[in-house]
């Protein structure tokens, strides 16, 4: 309870935070001084857009889900698949526990239809589990990121070890934060 409680305040911060975005940007811009940053608009911006393929990485992510979940679904013979690959794809976007509960909605149905058919969704979930964990959330995150999949994997268990699963669900915007700010700092300062 206390976890949904969290995702819910985190969404409705988030949805305050995009409504008043121009409100939050000057009031950042107004804290730091303008000796050390004279156009830190410029790395706000960019901070920005580079969050924004973060977070449409994350939903290619889940939408390839939804996709071979459904895919399997139906091979499989799950009556409704692609609502069921749909829930997959939508709990997706929940970190860590999200992809059990949708998962877990279309196992207790399959072994509602059959055994066989349980038995085969529950496979067919942990297959694309381990497909999305290992291969497509790296991939896809590099190529949206400019990030090489291993430096995101490595991000994903430093942060893990030192921060939790917190630190995991934050990994993969902090380095793409970590980027944006060594790249300007290299641009600026360094060249």
């Amino acid at each position: 309870l206390s976890i949904a409680g969290v995702l819910f305040t985190g969404l409705v911060v988030g949805l305050y935070m995009l409504i008043d975005f121009d409100r939050v940007h000057n009031a950042v811009i107004n804290i730091i001084p303008n000796k050390y940053c004279k156009d830190c608009s410029n790395l706000l911006d960019k901070i920005g857009i580079e969050i924004r393929k973060t977070v449409n990485g994350t939903l290619l992510v889940a939408l390839m889900v939804l996709v071979c979940d459904s895919l399997l679904f139906m091979i499989i013979g799950l009556d409704s698949p692609l609502l069921f690959g749909t829930i997959c794809g939508l709990t997706d976007l929940i970190p860590y526990i999200g992809p059990y509960i949708g998962g877990l909605i279309a196992v207790v149905v399959g072994f509602s239809e059959s055994s066989t058919v349980g038995i085969g969704v529950l496979i067919s979930c942990f297959v694309v589990q381990i497909i999305e964990n290992n291969i497509l959330q790296p991939i896809v995150m590099s190529k949206t990121t400019k990030l090489h999949p291993v430096l995101i994997i490595c991000g994903l268990l430093l942060f893990g070890h030192f921060f939790g699963i917190t630190g995991m669900i934050f990994a993969t915007p902090a380095l793409t934060l970590i980027k944006c700010i060594y790249e300007y700092v290299k641009d600026k300062y360094l060249s």
